[in-house]
């Protein structure tokens, strides 16, 4: 009872601070008082961090099995409003903070290190034994000086320096620990068009690549083509997706696309965003352009229809042939093509059953959710919940599910709005109060 005593009594001061904080007025502050404040509120935030490592470090360490840290880590995500991936790697720093490196703890605690520049010398000393990270620990953070001054890649330097003075075949671990996660990924544009590859190489592979898309345009550069005023840059881009595709641009691929759309703008009505799968929202006319050309390069449309109005998903038509698991892609697209868990933007891969079937649960939209590979087990770990809110039939709302962790804490989960265009603004009415207004 003393120790939730304590708890409670921790986080009432620390709402209390919040409320201070939320109304503190500045204007009658001097730059230096201003500039005081900046660093004590600093100092405030790494503690704060520091708090947060030691609450997360021991709730990983009450249930210490992969199943548990893994359900420790989706709670810590939730409470910070972090994605789950986010709150495990937050979870795993705050245990190896604890655990291994207490100096930098330290200096966490007193604000000499913020909660970033720690995160970096936890990762530099990762690949160390136990023994050889204490050392590391007291030769980086021992002393308050050593840090002082240093900005994130010399603090980088500084710990690998340390890392392979007391293990020299700690980067020989470490690079082939990277090579097995070597991958390709894609980052979406921000509304613009574009959008980003980026492949996570070997470092050597990486220089042959880029040297031969540079030799390939300035090549071309060499020719001096009238008609070509591409720049250097363009033209290492469109190597890029040239040799990839064997296209200039990429235009003539076979895709499935999967597009949300509403009535009224596919038919040119209206101009309401639609969404595509991987891209999220698109104009109107790209939505209309993307149906045009669908014929002319083979590719697969799907069209998904909302309501009018809520944006509810309603119904979907296919125009592919031959496949099964409509329902699946309903779910998806009502979903976004993401996990359904509160701050997880990772792509939904599995569409799972909130109430399970061995419960009762029916394989039905209504008892549906897309989840991320990590979410999906981790709702499996004893303690979580995931509840569809109820909706009658003609309801306008979103499909809805009710998340409740370990803790006992609750979160919603609200499927993102469908397209649907501004709300029309209501006429101007005049008020007539008759002619006794007027009388003299």
């Amino acid at each position: 009872m003393g120790n939730e005593s304590a708890a409670s009594d921790l986080q009432q001061r620390a709402s209390a601070l919040l409320s201070r904080f939320a109304y503190a007025a500045l204007d009658e502050h001097s730059d230096r008082d201003l500039v005081d404040l900046l660093r004590a509120t600093e100092e405030l935030k790494s503690a704060a961090a520091a708090l947060q490592a030691r609450a997360a470090a021991t709730m990983a360490a009450r249930d210490d099995c992969p199943a548990g840290r893994r359900s420790a880590g989706s709670q810590v995500g939730l409470a910070r409003r972090e994605s789950p991936y986010r709150g495990r790697e937050l979870t795993s720093f705050a245990t190896r903070l604890t655990e291994d490196l207490p100096r930098v703890l330290d200096a966490l605690t007193f604000g000499r290190l913020n909660e970033r520049r720690a995160m970096v010398l936890a990762a530099e000393l990762a690949d160390l034994s136990p023994e050889h990270r204490a050392e590391a620990d007291e030769r980086l953070a021992g002393n308050p000086s050593t840090l002082d001054g240093l900005g994130d890649l010399a603090l980088r330097r500084a710990a690998r320096r340390v890392a392979y003075e007391l293990d020299p075949e700690a980067p020989v671990r470490r690079r082939q620990k990277a090579r097995t996660t070597r991958r390709v990924s894609s980052r979406l544009s921000f509304g613009d068009g574009m959008s980003t590859i980026s492949g996570w190489v070997e470092d050597l592979a990486a220089a042959a690549i880029m040297t031969s898309l540079r030799d390939g345009a300035d090549r071309i550069l060499a020719q001096d083509d009238p008609d070509d005023d591409r720049t250097h840059a363009q033209i290492v881009a469109d190597l890029f997706v040239s040799r990839l595709t064997n296209q200039k641009h990429a235009q003539a691929t076979p895709v499935a696309v999967k597009l949300l759309v509403s009535a009224e703008t596919l038919l040119g009505d209206e101009d309401t965003p639609a969404d595509v799968e991987h891209i999220g929202p698109v104009p109107a006319s790209v939505a209309r352009q993307l149906v045009g050309l669908s014929p002319d390069l083979r590719s697969t449309i799907q069209r998904f229809f909302v309501a009018a109005g809520s944006g509810t998903l309603v119904a979907m038509e296919s125009g592919a042939r031959g496949f099964t698991g409509q329902l699946r892609d309903f779910v998806l697209t009502r979903d976004r093509w993401t996990c359904r868990t509160p701050y997880c933007d990772a792509p939904a891969r599995h569409v799972d059953h909130p109430v399970p079937v061995a419960e009762g649960g029916e394989t039905s939209a209504p008892n549906s959710g897309g989840a991320c590979a990590g979410c999906n087990y981790t709702k499996e770990h004893p303690g979580w919940t995931y509840t569809p809110v109820p909706r009658w039939p003609a309801d306008p709302r979103p499909h809805e599910l009710e998340i409740v962790t370990p803790t006992g804490h609750v979160y919603r989960a609200l499927a993102p709005p469908g397209p649907r265009p501004p709300p029309t603004p209501e006429p101007r009415r005049i008020r007539w109060d008759g002619p006794a207004k007027y009388a003299a």
